[in-house]
């Protein structure tokens, strides 16, 4: 989790375990609610706890992330770990209200692994098409390409097949490399190792 992340979770502390269970049910709601916060939501906290938009998106970020990689109870605990100020009590209250609702924050949850399709295997074959009727010599470089994934929600397997010219292979070849570079970014490297 990110600093941000982990500030919002110190507003937490000074909560009982009653009004943190309510308060990740309202997580939970803003999760299934397709992650828009309403006026309802926010109301009791507006009084009682200092951010409490901060703190719910905080929470359904990691009830989402939690969901995702289908995590249990105990690690589920194990992902408020880093946060000391929060008592046992209060890890206990949240990690209940997880339990409870996990199946709801998976299948709400956008691009959940089962529906997203998994990268397995790429081939490509270079044509070149050496004349026309109309141009006695032209050279025109043609890229085949078949990606092949696994997954989805039946976990079937499939292919994604297009044709490219060298310009298009170039900038797709630059879009890789640039998400290459963000996920190398220490920033980048900092999140995943506090969502792990």
């Amino acid at each position: 989790m990110s600093a941000i992340v982990a500030n919002d979770f110190s507003l937490l502390a000074n909560l009982d375990s009653k009004s943190c269970t309510d308060l990740s049910n309202t997580a939970v709601e803003f999760i299934t609610n397709g992650y828009k916060l309403t006026k309802d939501m926010l109301a009791p906290y507006n009084t009682t706890i200092q951010g409490g938009e901060n703190a719910i998106t905080a929470l359904a970020k990691l009830f989402s992330e939690s969901a995702k990689r289908d995590h249990n109870g105990t690690l589920f605990l194990r992902q408020l770990s880093p946060f000391p100020s929060l008592s046992e009590e209060t890890r206990i209250a949240i990690g209940k209200v997880y339990e409870q609702n996990k199946l709801a924050i998976f299948e709400a949850t956008p691009n959940r692994p089962s529906s997203l399709r998994q990268y397995k295997d790429m081939d490509w074959r270079l044509d070149v098409e050496v004349a026309k009727r109309t141009a006695d010599s032209v050279a025109i470089p043609n890229y085949s390409v078949r990606i092949d994934t696994v997954g989805g929600e039946g976990g079937e397997t499939g292919a994604i097949e297009f044709t490219a010219d060298a310009a298009q292979m170039r900038n797709l070849r630059d879009k890789l490399v640039e998400v290459l570079k963000e996920h190398e970014d220490k920033h980048a490297q900092r999140f995943v190792k506090y969502l792990n």
